[in-house]
């Protein structure tokens, strides 16, 4: 269901498709939305970090020959969620990289835990040769269809059939709603973590995931950049975010206004207010980017249907 990712090798300016050579689990690793590459093993070779939906934060260590996949050797395996974008720094300063991950946050109808997470059950269920996806999640402990009723006869027909009424779909649970048969044979997507995160390099080969503050989850973080903004000598982080393409039954996830983290060097961050950053950026922005001019430094927010905005960092505190 997912497309295949490649690994390009540059010979010359030339790339080559090395992929099946040096890293043939990327070929169906899942839905990826951002890849990085970053020294986090401190060996002097790239790394490769990504993820997506669905998808946990996956790790690709650098063997020189092959990438070698070490996402459950590092604790990662159970990350699954709806990620967008990565950013790498040393945000506790003990000298290896970390990273800054943008999830969907918690500001949402759907919930994910390791418990109880949000799936995806993909099969042909009519048997008209394409596949059905139907999402469930978690309400109060019980595993219901995301989906409504109308929505999912347009998806597979014959549920009319099964559910005549609306009183009768409203009362039936995702697992009763199907035949077992039919979710034995389905492909199953999950995401356990929907927080938009801190994922600290502990230096041996393991990760450790923190939920970033309540003001970092009210939207989906689509885009990050890492620099010292109060310059401290600690790292902080912009984040901008939304999305403005959600189904009319589930509405915009819309409510992030851009976001300053002022990082105390430990691993921790605490958000800088509106009036103080000056940091202001609504709309459904996609990315941000930090470009150096004349000695300045810029950041530049690129947002759907709109301008691209611009900031100045000044440079005393």
């Amino acid at each position: 269901l997912s497309p295949k990712s490649y690994l390009l090798r540059n010979d010359a300016g030339n790339f080559t498709d090395v992929t099946q050579t040096m890293c043939p689990q990327l070929l169906e690793i899942g839905m990826v939305t951002t890849a990085i590459w970053s020294d986090i093993d401190i060996d002097g070779t790239p790394d490769l970090i990504l993820t997506g939906e669905f998808m946990p934060i996956t790790i690709f260590l650098n063997k020189g020959s092959e990438f070698i996949n070490e996402t459950q050797a590092a604790g990662l395996s159970k990350t699954s969620g709806w990620w967008n974008t990565l950013s790498p720094g040393d945000f506790d300063n003990d000298g290896d990289i970390d990273f800054m991950a943008g999830n969907l946050g918690t500001n949402s109808r759907f919930r994910a835990t390791i418990e109880e997470p949000l799936c995806i059950y993909a099969n042909d269920y009519d048997k008209n040769g394409s596949i059905d996806p139907v999402m469930c999640y978690y309400v109060d402990g019980v595993n219901y269809i995301a989906h409504t009723r109308d929505e999912l006869i347009k998806q597979i027909s014959p549920m009319r059939v099964r559910f005549k009424t609306y009183e009768d779909y409203a009362k039936v649970t995702f697992s009763g709603a199907f035949l077992p048969k039919e979710l034995e044979d389905a492909q199953v997507f999950r995401a356990d973590n929907f927080e938009s995160s801190y994922i600290e390099n502990l230096g041996n080969g393991t990760f450790a995931v923190h939920s970033l503050p309540n003001l970092a989850q009210l939207a989906p973080i689509n885009g990050i950049v890492t620099l010292d903004v109060n310059l401290d000598g600690n790292l902080d982080a912009l984040l901008v975010g939304n999305n403005y393409s959600g189904e009319a039954t589930i509405g915009n996830h819309d409510a992030g206004i851009g976001l300053c983290l002022l990082g105390d060097g430990k691993g921790g961050f605490n958000p800088l207010s509106l009036d103080k950053s000056g940091f202001f950026v609504d709309g459904d922005a996609k990315d941000i980017k930090l470009m150096k001019d004349n000695n300045h430094s810029l950041v530049l927010v690129g947002i759907n249907s709109s301008e691209m905005k611009t900031f100045k960092l000044r440079t005393n505190n």
